[in-house]
């Protein structure tokens, strides 16, 4: 395996038709000024021996409450690997995993309370609108072209 300076892991969070993405919005609170009031997937940094599937989920615990992290952890499924340079210019492997939730299911974690920031339901015509974290926005638009490509 590839030696990197950093690791990452964040989960897209969607419904079967993916026209609807459960996002973070980060806030004013957030420590990296440049990322406050931008939109992220859900998930963080690996911790040292950490693998990543265990990182997401306790990314998930930290940032949601117990029941949806549960949910969104349990239907997680790894869909690619990404490589950027992040706000310490090191070099990160990033690896993306998606999660389909129930309409309904969505909606309600809308309504919940979220550790770093608010969680936000965007729907995929207004994808484009949102400013994505800029270390994350490579990710974020391979995801989506990879999304759009399919449909």
């Amino acid at each position: 395996m590839e030696d990197f300076e950093h690791y990452g892991v964040a989960v897209v969070i969607t419904n079967l038709k993916k026209d609807l993405f459960y996002l973070q919005k980060k806030d004013e609170k957030c420590p990296i000024i440049s990322f406050r009031h931008k939109y992220c997937f859900f998930g963080g940094a690996i911790e040292t021996d950490e693998k990543e599937i265990f990182a997401l989920r306790r990314e998930l615990l930290e940032e949601l409450d117990p029941v949806s992290a549960k949910l969104i952890y349990e239907s997680s499924k790894k869909l690619f690997d990404d490589y950027f340079i992040n706000i310490f210019h090191q070099r990160t492997k990033f690896s993306i995993y998606e999660s389909i939730i129930d309409d309904d299911e969505l909606k309600m974690m809308a309504c919940l309370p979220v550790e770093e920031g608010s969680g936000v339901l965007v729907h995929r015509k207004h994808i484009g609108e949102k400013y994505f974290v800029s270390d994350l926005r490579k990710t974020s638009l391979k995801y989506f072209n990879r999304l759009l490509e399919c449909i």
